[in-house]
């Protein structure tokens, strides 16, 4: 009685998730049709993205330059040493925050970190944001998705395609 109670329970089961499963068509025609789709998809990011950039900019006390990469930066003490260049070894103090100013759960308090300058697995924007820097120097930097964790965001707490703030301080090169 169990095992056909069972087996009937299955069943409905199987069942009910075969008709509940429905095949969706897609609704372009052409291979054409679909790219269009996604460039003008990924423009209205970049857009979304850019607008609230210049928000976080505009109510910012701080004069952000941007670079033609869409890196922003803005420097809050100066340094006094040289520029780190490519192949360099950098030990740097940071912070992160979302652009509304929520610290990154694993990134709220300082952390230091050492890497070497277009020879690490790092977030892209640290790469050109570090070679902008002197020792010494502490500046905020605006990361938007394609130079922070892009598409897939990271498993501590950086949800996908998230602009970044970073708060970096350059300690020393070696």
């Amino acid at each position: 009685m169990k095992f056909s109670l069972l087996i009937t329970v299955l069943m409905l089961i199987i069942s009910a998730c075969n008709s509940q499963e429905q095949k969706q068509e897609l609704p372009y025609t052409t291979k054409i049709e679909f790219e269009e789709s996604m460039i003008q998809s990924h423009k209205r990011f970049i857009e979304k993205s850019a607008t609230a950039i210049n928000a976080y900019i505009d109510s910012s006390d701080y004069n952000f330059i941007a670079s033609g990469t869409g890196l922003r930066y803005a420097i809050i003490e100066n340094g006094y040493g040289v520029q780190p260049k490519k192949g360099n070894e950098v030990k740097i103090k940071y912070t992160i925050k979302f652009l509304d100013g929520e610290a990154v759960m694993e990134y709220d308090i300082p952390k230091v970190m050492s890497f070497f300058i277009e020879q690490s697995d790092v977030e892209t924007g640290l790469h050109e944001a570090l070679q902008l820097m002197k020792v010494g120097e502490k500046s905020v930097f605006i990361f938007p998705p394609h130079l922070a964790f892009g598409m897939s965001g990271n498993r501590n707490g950086i949800p996908p395609q998230s602009t970044l703030v970073y708060t970096i301080e350059l300690e020393a090169i070696r």
